[in-house]
């Protein structure tokens, strides 16, 4: 059975994360027609949690500032950082409005939502082939056999995209429970081969993010990777303390 052609559109978003969908919202308010594609589920979960106060004027031009407000996110305000040997308490400005500590899945969503919301075409969940130049358009092959042809195309799938390349920085994580923090605020540490990151969640639990050279991992069994995950949190000197009497 040949594809058949979805329908002709002004722009093709491939990628329904929070660049994806941002740069929908954003073409769609301009005026034109956009069809958005994203291949996970919605809600999914996903890292990338921490929203910095730069973002908000962002937010409030896509007309999501409120939406994100309701959502009653965590709102810390700076971070912990032990750095070079020193430990700084880097705080935000008393008189500026704080950040987010976001669900990634609920974030994600509530962007596809006011996408649509726009006239965007959402379609999720399918899945994209590479896109292709054809003549003076691009047509971007779908994995249920349909097609689309844009004018435009742009592609938001981060690595997975034409331009990505395979990264030189590998990220070993998981959420705990049972956390003993005090604040919401961001942990963030440097050692010699490895930066940590650490945040509470709105539903309650941690996320511990070890930062290493991607060669590190290369090739590495999954279950002697969350042993080396668990050696690297223990030379931690934020986070190590905070995880003792948790689990993931």
């Amino acid at each position: 059975m040949p594809p058949r052609l979805l329908e002709v559109t002004d722009v093709t978003v491939v990628g329904g994360g929070p660049a994806g969908a941002a740069s929908a919202i954003r073409l769609a308010q301009l005026g034109h027609r956009v069809v958005l594609v994203e291949r996970a589920e919605r809600g999914r979960p996903h890292v990338g949690e921490s929203l910095p106060p730069t973002v908000l004027p962002l937010l409030q031009t896509l007309g999501v500032g409120e939406r994100v407000e309701a959502a009653r996110f965590l709102r810390p305000r700076g971070a912990i950082v032990q750095w070079d040997g020193l430990l700084r308490d880097v705080r935000d400005d008393a008189r500026d409005e704080p950040g987010f500590q976001v669900d990634r899945g609920r974030f994600d969503a509530l962007l596809l939502d006011a996408a649509c919301a726009c006239g965007v075409t959402l379609l999720q969940p399918v899945a994209a082939a590479e896109p292709q130049r054809d003549g003076g358009a691009w047509t971007v092959p779908l994995r249920d056999r349909r097609v689309v042809r844009s004018r435009v195309v742009v592609d938001a799938r981060g690595r997975r995209s034409m331009a990505g390349s395979q990264p030189a920085t590998a990220a070993l994580y998981a959420y705990w429970r049972d956390v003993n923090h005090i604040d919401p605020r961001t942990r963030v540490e440097a050692a010699r081969d490895a930066w940590y990151w650490g945040a509470p969640l709105p539903d309650g639990s941690f996320n511990a993010t070890v930062f290493i050279d991607a060669a590190r991992c290369a090739g590495v069994p999954r279950a002697q990777r969350a042993l080396l995950y668990r050696e690297l949190l223990a030379e931690s000197t934020l986070l190590r303390s905070l995880l003792n009497e948790s689990s993931p």
